[in-house]
């Protein structure tokens, strides 16, 4: 038992290999905090990437012309090409700028008591789950947010 008790003391007064168990005990949590504060600057990212796109194809419709702009319907295809420059960057489609951002809305209505010469408004919506990679880890799911812009038409 005697040896017993002198290892206790050697490992009572030694302080060899703290510095060691300490780090081992921290590193997964920095681990974590790191690979969080990541994953929310890609999550930022893709938020901006998407509101690019938004205000990219609202103000694409803004000067673009209407089909009617006393009722305020679009013309043919302006829509699509909206939706097209939103997610890819060009009104004739191509490589999405997110490969999850496809879904968005494009419309002209009246400006309730708007002015006479260009009643209208156009607003370009849309809608995206972003997943994200470290926060699911801790609970945190896919982010869904969704992103809206309007202008008033001024027309080409």
């Amino acid at each position: 038992m005697s040896w017993f008790r002198r290892l206790l003391k050697r490992l009572k007064v030694s302080d060899r290999g703290t510095a060691t168990i300490e780090g081992a005990i921290i590193m997964p949590f920095l681990v974590l905090l790191f690979a969080g504060i990541a994953d929310f600057g890609r999550v930022l990212w893709h938020y901006q990437t998407v509101n690019t796109g938004v205000r990219d194809a609202t103000r694409y419709l803004s000067r673009r012309t209407l089909g009617d702009p006393v009722a305020c319907t679009l013309a043919g295809g302006a829509d699509t090409e909206a939706q097209n420059l939103a997610t890819t960057g060009n009104i004739g489609g191509g490589t999405l700028r997110l490969s999850y951002f496809t879904t968005t809305t494009a419309t002209a209505e009246p400006i309730p008591g708007g002015p006479a010469r260009y009643p209208c408004r156009v607003r370009v919506q849309a809608t995206v789950t972003i997943p994200v990679l470290m926060l699911d880890f801790i609970g945190i799911g896919p982010i869904t947010f969704t992103l809206e812009d309007m202008a008033r038409y001024y027309g080409d």
